[in-house]
């Protein structure tokens, strides 16, 4: 049943659903790939600031992850398009992985670390002239989480802390990701291939435009969102989709059943 709430379009809003919801969807776990109940779990929502304290390799993972997205015009329509992987155990997710402890000094050390995985999951490189003082390379933070219910000193490299960034890339870029992420180190084993996700209200999928087939069967989030998805990757896609402000409070509402609570 569709949740009836509204939804605030507020830039850093996250993708916590209370318990008093009634959603009890299942999310597969990044790590061991099995799934469990939303009502088990025990997802929290940090800033990144507070998440930077929580840097002991023996009782806590962070890992960071991306959606790189790009903007094209068709018309008088705007649209977005975002890059999704398909990973080695058949989930979806996003490129990224592990950070290494040392990276965790700073936000600039953390992007490094994301940059890095970048390059290994989908021969994604940082044009140099995109540097920046900050060190932030265009990355936007959207989210960070945590989750009390995995303690990573129990599993090696069992992720507990999940920061997720966002970033806009030209069309040519997006194009030349998609032709040449084949040639990255980790092809064909963490990442077996990425492809494109329309971020699109259906109200703005004009019969006259490329996003016209978004609308039909049921529309192409809402449907999206029935995947199995690595971790909380329906939470930060949720996320960045409120972050770009591309959709409507409506639409958004759809979505809410298929992403994890926040306690």
């Amino acid at each position: 049943m569709l949740l009836a709430t509204l939804v605030p379009k507020l830039i850093g809003f996250r993708a916590c659903i209370p318990r008093t919801l009634s959603a009890t969807l299942s999310s597969s776990s990044s790590s061991s790939g099995s799934t469990t109940s939303l009502n088990e779990m025990s997802l929290r929502s940090l800033t990144l600031d507070e998440a930077l304290q929580l840097t002991d390799p023996s009782g806590n993972i962070h890992a960071a992850h991306c959606l790189l997205y790009c903007k094209t015009v068709d018309g008088d329509v705007e649209g977005m398009f975002g890059l999704c992987q398909v990973r080695f155990d058949g989930q979806l997710g996003f490129p990224g992985g592990v950070i290494k402890s040392e990276e965790l000094s700073s936000v600039s050390g953390m992007i490094a670390g994301l940059q890095r995985e970048l390059e290994e999951e989908i021969n994604f490189f940082v044009q140099s002239s995109e540097s920046d003082p900050d060190g932030t390379n265009g990355f936007q933070h959207v989210s960070t989480y945590i989750d009390d219910s995995i303690q990573a000193s129990k599993s090696p490299l069992r992720v507990n802390i999940y920061h997720f960034f966002i970033k806009q890339i030209s069309e040519q870029e997006f194009k030349q990701c998609e032709a040449q992420h084949v040639q990255s180190t980790h092809f064909p084993l963490e990442s077996l291939g990425i492809f494109r996700v329309p971020m699109i209200d259906p109200d703005n999928c004009k019969e006259t435009t490329i996003f016209k087939y978004y609308k039909k069967r049921g529309t192409f989030l809402v449907n999206f969102f029935k995947h199995y998805f690595a971790g909380i990757g329906k939470n930060q896609l949720y996320d960045s989709l409120v972050h770009l402000d591309c959709l409507t409070p409506n639409y958004l509402a759809q979505l809410e059943p298929y992403i994890r609570k926040c306690v």
